[in-house]
């Protein structure tokens, strides 16, 4: 009789652990209700990497898409091409969720086998960049997928849908001028990547795990956060350098959670954003193509360029990485000079952080937390 208690105690306690385990397991997988979901399906009648935005954020049958969330499992890592080749299967559908408390961005792919069904076979976004398995692979739950299936079938255009089921096979009627522009494209990235993982190797010692990164439209620098340290990778004839960019060493980089490419007026400009917020700019136009008045600035010393930072209605800094500054006032005045550390208080000369002109300007702006102003670093 008291081995029979002690048996039913222990299986009562077996019972309490497995339900808090449960539970912590749900709550982890728990989809935060302010969490984005985007849709994205092939751009392509054939399979490609581009892939077109259906919708940033899923309004209509979102139920749908947190049931896929909440149900998935990771089964191990995997090679796509591989998961594909041995289900005879394409891509047919990504799903995409983004929200500050999820802390990362999770993507499903979906496949389609040739048979034109979907298969629960699935993975994610790469973790590990220099390993061909270092891609999750995902198990989808049946129910949950065949709604999302069925959320497809009404949502997203005919137009937008792979038109053939042998994923090998390009539609006669696709024009050969778009197939070379594509091509031709896709051979210079993978050229410039090359390169990228050579240098990597030849800098660093090893590739590196990338946490963020962008490329500039003429695909001859990529722009890239590891490490917790800022780099620029310049693809040369020679094949390339790394450049590791020290004046900004108070931006946080394990915030920044995206890198952005953009040109304007013929300048382009790599753009750091911390959940929707510029954190900070590389490159971009000179001074004076910014601000034409800056050429008959004021010029200003050490003492005055950190008076006018602390106490001025400053509207707009530019630095360089030879130290330079110029400042624009809210009420049109401006001024320019080259910083000296050695001429500055002692309380920003002992910092050695503060010796460069871009972490001094970003220091004393959060320290005028009721005002505030646009940086640009070139």
């Amino acid at each position: 009789m008291k081995i029979l208690s002690t048996m039913c105690f222990i299986f009562c306690c077996y019972q309490s652990v497995l339900c808090i385990t449960e539970e912590q397991g749900r709550a982890y997988k728990e989809l935060p209700n302010p969490a984005k979901i985007q849709i994205n399906v092939p751009n392509e009648p054939h399979p490609g990497t581009r892939t077109k935005v259906i919708t940033y954020n899923v309004k209509i049958g979102r139920h749908t898409f947190v049931e896929l969330f909440k149900s998935t499992k990771q089964i191990g890592m995997c090679n796509p091409q591989k998961i594909e080749k041995s289900n005879d299967a394409h891509k047919v559908m990504t799903v995409s969720y983004r929200s500050n408390a999820v802390k990362k961005r999770w993507a499903f792919h979906i496949l389609k086998d040739s048979k034109g069904e979907w298969i629960t076979n699935g993975y994610g976004k790469v973790v590990v960049y220099d390993s061909p398995k270092g891609f999750p692979e995902y198990r989808y739950n049946i129910q949950a997928l065949n709604a999302v299936k069925a959320w497809y079938d009404k949502h997203v255009p005919l137009n937008y849908r792979k038109i053939t089921q042998n994923p090998h096979k390009v539609p006669e009627t696709l024009p050969q001028k778009t197939d070379y522009r594509f091509s031709e494209r896709d051979a210079k990235i993978k050229g410039l990547w090359k390169d990228f993982y050579k240098m990597q190797i030849k800098h660093f010692g090893k590739i590196q795990k990338i946490d963020t990164y962008a490329e500039n439209n003429s695909l001859t620098k990529i722009c890239f956060i590891c490490n917790k340290s800022l780099y620029i990778f310049s693809w040369l004839k020679t094949g390339g350098r790394i450049e590791r960019i020290h004046h900004a060493q108070l931006i946080l980089y394990d915030r920044i959670n995206k890198i952005t490419f953009e040109e304007c007026n013929g300048f382009g400009r790599f753009i750091l954003w911390s959940d929707r917020r510029k954190m900070l700019s590389i490159g971009g136009p000179p001074t004076a193509k910014i601000h034409p008045d800056w050429k008959d600035a004021k010029v200003i010393k050490t003492a005055e360029i950190i008076r006018i930072l602390e106490s001025g209605p400053v509207k707009f800094v530019s630095t360089t990485h030879s130290q330079k500054i110029s400042i624009s006032l809210d009420d049109g005045r401006c001024f320019r000079g080259v910083y000296v550390p050695a001429e500055a208080p002692e309380n920003y000369r002992k910092n050695k952080n503060l010796h460069d002109i871009l972490n001094l300007s970003e220091y004393i702006k959060k320290k005028r937390w009721f005002r505030t102003w646009q940086t640009i670093c070139e």
